[in-house]
């Protein structure tokens, strides 16, 4: 029995408040319940001597969004998007140079598309293509003369 009136107890000063701030402390208990919290605010990375390594957003503690990310020279090193801190878009990579090093399609985290693969001076290599992280077909070479 005394359990039963210590449980209604409880719930006094709830019952005792006006409507107004019942309506308010249940459209709280549901906004809490229902709406996740998501911080996300631009996030600049630095090498140890002050030169950026990497911009972009960082969401709930993860890389999300646009990235990019810098050679120590300065040079533009990769940039693509991120989903839920996974790579999820066209990925271009760059040598040193600054040229065209690889272009990679991901989904999920997975390679998935065409990948080509560049020499310094920006002539293609290779080309390769994948679905879900996995070579489909013929991997084309070619020649640099």
């Amino acid at each position: 029995m005394i359990n039963t009136i210590n449980s209604i107890n409880r719930y006094k000063p709830f019952q005792q408040a006006n409507n107004s701030n019942k309506i308010f402390y249940i459209i709280s208990l549901i906004l809490l319940y229902n709406v996740k919290i998501v911080f996300s605010q631009e996030a600049i990375f630095y090498f140890k001597d002050s030169v950026v390594s990497s911009i972009g957003v960082i969401k709930n503690g993860k890389p999300d969004g646009y990235w990019k990310n810098y050679h120590p020279n300065g040079n533009l090193k990769s940039e693509g998007n991120r989903l839920n801190f996974l790579l999820d878009s066209t990925w271009m990579f760059y040598h040193e140079n600054g040229k065209i090093n690889k272009i990679i399609n991901y989904k999920k985290d997975l390679k998935n598309g065409t990948f080509e693969l560049y020499n310094p001076n920006e002539v293609l290599l290779k080309k390769i293509n994948y679905i879900a992280g996995v070579r489909e077909g013929e991997t084309e070479i070619f020649q640099v003369f």
